[in-house]
């Protein structure tokens, strides 16, 4: 079985893959300082 792994769409923004699959997405909002990151 493969492992997780993101891949970056634009400068914030991620899919999540597992295997072959997109599974969810990740976004990173906030400034530098104070950082999210927002899982669907």
């Amino acid at each position: 079985m493969r492992g997780y792994h993101l891949l970056q769409l634009a400068s914030d923004s991620y899919d999540l893959v597992l295997g072959d699959e997109i599974i969810g997405s990740v976004v990173r909002s906030g400034s530098r300082r104070d950082q999210r990151k927002i899982c669907d």
